[in-house]
């Protein structure tokens, strides 16, 4: 499944730093949009501001292709940016998780496609009276 960012953004378009949750009960960084977004939940009591360990589980559930390493060093740097305020870096390393290696899926598909079509046996030819022909 393809997540689009400006979907995300959309639906939370406020994300704050977590020193903030103070102010407001149901706050969320720019991971924390992700998580909820993921799965399809509101935004808890508490606020949602995964740890970057839990955000990066988040990232390779949005995006099965990015690897454990690519997925915590990117789940950091949305984590770094959010918590220094710099809420346009988060999305855009946000998009940038989500966007990565996308095209491996399109190669992935046409790949189990032509599988798929290699394993389907033409039919034999056969004459007027059944039996087969051969060739």
């Amino acid at each position: 499944m393809y997540y689009d960012i400006r979907a995300i953004r959309a639906m939370y378009p406020h994300p704050v730093p977590a020193r903030c949750l103070r102010f407001t009960e149901r706050a969320y960084c720019v991971g924390g949009a992700l998580q909820c977004f993921v799965e399809q939940m509101e935004v808890p009591r508490g606020g949602a501001f995964p740890s970057p360990h839990s955000l990066s589980a988040v990232l390779r559930k949005a995006n099965p292709h990015l690897n454990r390493f690519e997925a915590r060093a990117l789940a950091g740097q949305i984590t770094s940016a959010n918590d220094t305020g710099d809420f346009q870096r988060a999305w855009e390393r946000l998009e940038e998780s989500l966007n990565r290696h996308q095209d491996l899926g399109l190669a992935d598909r046409l790949a189990s496609r032509e599988t798929t079509l290699k394993r389907v046996r033409p039919a034999r030819r056969t004459d007027v009276d059944q039996r087969p022909v051969r060739d």
